[in-house]
């Protein structure tokens, strides 16, 4: 009877085994897709002008599938809004792969757990990918000449990620837009021959030794088959006065980081500067961009000791490019901006700025700055972000539109702001009004329809007494 009873349990046990099993293996042939209902999401998403973007989040899908999914459509309040970029997205995925929409045309990101493929967007203008060690190994990425690529749904060799172990020369497909050097395990100086459709050059600063460079006036440079002096990586460590060989496209990551340069003459036919590129220089005051310029990379002005710049008619995104370069008192914009990404102009001296273009503004884009007003009457958003303003000390005057629903937590604390009229506001975040002693809060209907209407953590004003007045 006992054999019976431990038959039957053994029985029991393996049933639910097999059904545990079966389960996994039926999971693992699923696609995860994010919902793209607002309402549903576990991170936050900043909507504007018709876009999205997800900025500073985790991403973790909920279930253990093949592939992880990112819609290019996001829904909101019923309203369709279509993903225009991640900017410092971590995933920490569990899928075997992960597809990035094609709508996309910026994506910073982190990728954390290990995955076997990933699908670019076919039309991207940056991409900045992160791995951690262990996740490299296990990719599978297409291989041309020794090379290792990452691609998108038409194009395999889209970006480049360094050479194999064996590889001496590195010839990087005529169809890669992107390439970054990765880890070098090859024990061979490496010639390098791009093409002429690159867009960023990463990773090359730092191994001089290991790379044949072209070298011009100080600077080194990495060349097409027909232009030698296509890419400029990075320069000897006492260069002083610079200037651009004339053929020079793209000015590489990090290239003049922690130099101190004494002057610096952009050619006409620079295109791109990747991030970091001019990451804590010194000596330089004033910087002169050519008009014809179409991308600047992540931070790639931070900490420099500039005072002076223009953004070309053709730079519609800032991408934390100014962050901490305190000496910054005047951009000249000479197109439109419409998109300032988080801590681009963080801790400079700017003390006005022409916001009528602007159709986003993410995470701490003006914080501890110089600024002393903000008109925000033409802007074409609804949420004003974590930390915008936090801190500008010498804010005193903010004037908001009818668009404006959302103030997120710090956006304004310990400023000078002495009266606002918050008459479409919606919602307020934490200490989004810390810290500013007295304030006059105009509203539509006064206190009672204030009370009624805005939701508010409690502490949204903390630190500060607050005066609600009917608006007239």
């Amino acid at each position: 009877m006992e054999n019976k009873k431990i038959c039957l349990i053994l029985c029991i046990f393996l049933l639910v085994l097999v059904s545990c099993e079966i389960s996994v293996t039926s999971n693992r042939d699923q696609i995860y897709k994010i919902d793209a209902d607002t309402e549903n999401l576990k991170f936050p998403v900043y909507y504007y002008d018709n876009n999205c973007t997800i900025i500073n989040s985790y991403i973790e899908e909920e279930s253990n599938t093949l592939e992880l999914n990112i819609p290019d459509i996001f829904i909101k309040d019923g309203n369709e809004y279509k993903l225009k970029s991640m900017y410092n997205v971590s995933l920490y995925n569990t899928s075997e792969n992960i597809v990035f929409p094609d709508s996309m045309d910026y994506l910073s990101a982190r990728i954390i757990r290990p995955t076997k493929k990933i699908i670019l967007p076919n039309d991207i203008k940056y991409i900045d990918l992160e791995f951690r060690p262990n996740v490299v190994e296990d990719i599978e990425f297409n291989i041309y000449k020794s090379g290792k690529y990452l691609g998108s749904k038409t194009n395999p060799y889209l970006y480049y990620y360094g050479p194999c172990d064996d590889a001496n020369k590195i010839a990087i497909h005529k169809n890669c837009k992107f390439v970054e050097l990765g880890n070098i395990k090859s024990n061979h100086i490496l010639s390098v021959i791009l093409n002429n459709n690159v867009i960023s050059v990463k990773g090359f600063n730092e191994v001089k030794d290991k790379i044949k460079y072209k070298e011009d006036d100080g600077c080194y440079y990495l060349g097409s088959s027909n232009n030698k002096y296509y890419a400029l990586v990075s320069c000897s460590d006492n260069v002083s006065n610079v200037n651009i060989n004339s053929r020079c496209v793209v000015v590489g990551e990090l290239a003049f980081k922690d130099k101190m340069l004494e002057s610096l003459l952009i050619n006409d036919n620079l295109k791109y500067i990747d991030a970091g590129a001019f990451y804590n220089v010194n000596g330089l005051k004033e910087i002169k961009l050519n008009d014809d310029l179409l991308f600047i990379g992540e931070k790639a002005f931070t900490i420099s000791k500039i005072e002076k710049i223009n953004l070309p008619k053709n730079i519609d995104s800032v991408y934390s490019i100014f962050e901490h370069a305190e000496n910054l008192k005047e951009v000249n914009i000479e197109g439109e901006l419409k998109y300032i990404y988080g801590g681009s102009f963080v801790a400079t001296k700017i003390e006005s700025f022409d916001f009528s273009s602007v159709c986003g503004i993410f995470g701490n884009a003006f914080a501890t700055s110089k600024l002393k007003s903000a008109d925000l009457s033409f802007v074409n958003f609804n949420t004003i972000p974590y930390g915008a303003f936090q801190s500008c000390e010498d804010l005193t005057n903010v004037i908001l539109n009818d668009n404006i629903k959302i103030i997120e937590d710090f956006a304004f604390s310990q400023t000078n702001i002495n009266e606002i009229d918050l008459s479409s506001v919606k919602q307020l975040g934490m200490t989004s009004f810390g810290f500013l002693g007295d304030l006059n809060i105009i509203y539509k209907g006064g206190e009672t329809a204030f009370n009624t209407d805005v939701r508010n953590t409690s502490d949204a004003f903390y630190q500060t007494n607050i005066v609600i007045k009917d608006k007239e």
